[in-house]
């Protein structure tokens, strides 16, 4: 009988000294929340654990990808947490690990997303809809303001403006009723002019003093624009490292600049030869006059006794009056080198490549732009005289061919002096009237 109690005693032993032994294993957990929520302001929270049987330099560590908030171990068992104010228009999350050897916990961090409790509105928007005048994706370009323009570009004293160039492939339903298509889009430090984003070469923000200048604009280093039916929200940092959260909320419409959407520019109802045999030509080189390093060249067939006339707005691939202006050219609207700038209105004139029929003395008469696939040929003949062979395209859903070919003598005029000083920048809001 002793024998038995003894053996059960040394068993409880036994199995008592194993407890004891697996008590003593390193423990890693969480005494606070697996979830610490911020308000848009940010601000300061504590995460606590406990690391329990190791000795007293045993160190954890703590590691996350964000780059909102910062993790600080003060002492062990106490980390603080630092979180930015969020400056967007969504929620925002992140994790925390706690890690000693194969233990680890999670701490997740939420931050409520950006109200409009401390942006600035603004009463004003106004822009324009260029479509694809100046690029592949249909450019919308506007400025958010307080007091607007003293003309059309122009800034007021005392005033604030945020421009934005605006990319995206949604085109207007209602020519007449233009808004910005809804969407996020962020700022685009390539100037790609890709679909859902705004350059960083024609958006930035200014504000004027007593003197009203454009000197003082500052760029923008990253940004977002949020677009809904009721709101136009920027979020923008300027390179001066100023936070901008601008918000308009009224109603705008945007001007139709694109040349479309009011009908057809073209009165062209079939193909056409355009009669130029008995035209003179006027040639006038206008230097570097688009900002895009090539030189601008226009020639007009002019007929002093009515009739059909042309427009000729052309790029060469240099910037020399001296080289002259021979070669092949296509239509596009890039400005790049030998290319053909499509026609389109400019308040009451015409810019770019245009036909037209001159009926006393004014171009009241049929007309037709060029678009895009448009072909020249200007031949150096040798003798003074140039030959030029145009294959153009109108702007009906048809695209009636205007064809001609006119051989003459053509005098150039250099007008480039007029605007070298510098060259203005290729942007949606130029005026190309001469």
């Amino acid at each position: 009988m002793k024998k038995t109690l003894f053996i059960v005693a040394l068993v409880a032993i036994i199995f008592s000294g194993c407890t004891k032994q697996k008590s003593q294993e390193p423990s890693l957990q969480l005494t606070s929340e697996p979830t610490l929520q911020f308000d848009e302001n940010g601000g300061q929270l504590r995460i606590t654990y406990e690391l329990l049987n190791v000795d007293e330099s045993a160190q954890v560590s703590i590691s996350y990808t964000e780059d909102w908030f910062e993790a600080t171990e003060t002492q062990r068992g106490t980390i603080l947490v630092d979180v930015e104010k969020n400056t967007l228009l969504e929620e925002r999350t992140g994790t925390i690990v706690i890690t000693y050897e194969s233990l680890s916990e999670s701490v997740v961090i939420r931050q409520s997303a950006s109200s409009e409790d401390n942006s600035l509105e603004l009463g004003m928007l106004v822009g324009q809809y260029n479509g694809n005048k100046y690029s592949a994706v249909p450019n919308y370009y506007f400025c958010l303001t307080d007091n607007g323009f003293e003309t059309k570009e122009d800034p007021l004293p005392n005033s604030i403006y945020y421009r934005i160039d605006l990319y995206s492939e949604q085109v207007p339903e209602d020519v007449k009723n233009i808004k910005i298509p809804n969407g996020t889009y962020t700022l685009d430090l390539q100037n790609t002019y890709a679909d859902g984003t705004f350059s960083q070469e024609y958006s930035f923000y200014l504000a004027t003093g007593e003197r009203a200048t454009n000197e003082d604009a500052l760029f923008f280093s990253e940004a977002t624009l949020y677009v809904t039916d009721d709101k136009v929200q920027l979020m923008a940092v300027t390179e001066d490292g100023q936070l901008h959260n601008v918000v308009f909320n009224g109603e705008y419409i945007l001007e139709n600049k694109s040349g479309q959407g009011e009908g057809i520019l073209s009165d062209l109802t079939d193909d056409y030869e355009a009669q130029v045999s008995n035209n003179f030509a006027i040639c006038e080189f206008y230097g570097d006059f688009y900002g895009c390093g090539y030189g601008n060249w226009m020639i007009l067939l002019r007929n002093p006794e009515g009739g059909d006339e042309i427009q000729l707005d052309f790029l060469y691939e240099g910037n020399s009056f001296d080289a002259g202006f021979a070669g092949n050219y296509v239509c596009k609207s890039d400005f790049s080198e030998m290319t053909l700038t499509p026609g389109y209105p400019e308040g009451s004139g015409y810019v770019g490549c245009w036909y037209f029929e001159q009926i006393d003395g004014s171009l009241s008469g049929r007309k037709a732009p060029f678009t895009e696939g448009s072909t020249m040929t200007i031949t150096d003949n040798g003798d003074g005289t140039f030959t030029i062979a145009v294959l153009a395209y109108d702007d009906t859903p048809e695209r009636h061919e205007l064809t001609f070919e006119w051989t003459g003598p053509i005098e150039a005029e250099d007008y480039s002096y007029m605007f070298n000083a510098p060259p203005a920048p290729v942007t949606p809001l130029k005026v190309y009237a001469r």
